[in-house]
């Protein structure tokens, strides 16, 4: 079976750590293996070409997306 890293927990963690690091210092090597542990933990299962896109489906009320000129 296939695995990724769940992007969205990802950039929401790197979200909390960059500000940090960048504004105090550099991250050391013990900070980047507990973060890039921190994100092995959390992956997501996928099969690789089994995209399904979504059907078309016509607005019901386009008329009120509109507005009148009259």
């Amino acid at each position: 079976e296939n695995y990724k890293i769940n992007r969205t927990y990802a950039f929401a963690h790197l979200k909390c750590c960059l500000p940090r690091w960048l504004l105090i210092a550099l991250p050391s090597a013990w900070q980047l293996c507990t973060t890039l542990t921190e994100l092995a933990r959390n992956l997501i299962r996928f099969k690789p070409g089994a995209t399904k896109p979504r059907s078309k489906h016509h607005k019901p009320h386009r008329k009120h997306a509109y507005k009148s000129t009259c």
